[in-house]
């Protein structure tokens, strides 16, 4: 028996693809703000302003022009994601180096924050399978992927549309498949549960 894997609709991708809009218009805010609090300095500096605001205009307009945009092409998150992060981690290295210790702190605070969305989406950008392993089975995940060994797996139905496994502390999780396997598929997934299971 080879290993097998299917495409499946995870629900937390779904949400976190769903969210990308308003997690792209919250950063937007969150540099808006930033902007305006920097402008309040006794000497603001202009670059940095016009980074901060050309950032929020950026993300605003990715997210007004691009409503399916951010879901068909979350690399496209990826690359935001991450001029984002290298924006608050130089900004926070500055004030590091100026010795403003509590802005600079803030500044790697938020570079971190992105730094796990950007972890996050990463996963979005490749697809999302289950796989059925000799070992076990891998389910993705956020921010980690699940691995149920076959000898932590009591019980496995298989339907032409999802994959319902209990687990040996009796929790079930049911996967649902993007597309209804064939006949053979299921046949396939029945002899690996018929093989590392029994009956």
């Amino acid at each position: 028996m080879e290993a097998l894997s299917f495409p499946i609709k995870h629900p937390a991708y779904q949400q976190l693809r769903q969210q990308g809009r308003w997690l792209h218009l919250m950063a937007a805010g969150l540099f808006l703000v930033h902007a305006f609090s920097h402008l309040r300095q006794s000497d603001p500096s202009l670059i940095y302003l016009a980074c901060l605001f050309l950032l929020a205009l950026d993300l605003v307009i990715l997210v007004l022009a691009g409503r399916t945009l951010l879901t068909e092409q979350p690399r496209i998150n990826l690359f935001f994601r991450l001029t984002e992060v290298l924006f608050f981690l130089i900004i926070a290295i500055e004030y590091f180096l100026k010795g403003n210790w509590t802005a600079g702190g803030a500044h790697a605070v938020a570079a971190l924050g992105f730094s796990y969305l950007y972890y996050c989406e990463r996963k979005l950008a490749g697809p999302e399978v289950v796989k059925i392993l000799h070992t076990g089975i891998e389910i993705p995940g956020i921010p980690e992927e699940k691995f149920l060994l076959w000898t932590k797996i009591n019980q496995l139905n298989i339907s032409y549309s999802t994959l319902s496994i209990t687990n040996s502390s009796s929790e079930n999780q049911v996967i649902e498949f993007e597309q209804n396997l064939t006949a053979a598929e299921r046949e396939q997934v029945e002899a690996f549960a018929k093989y590392y299971l029994g009956g």
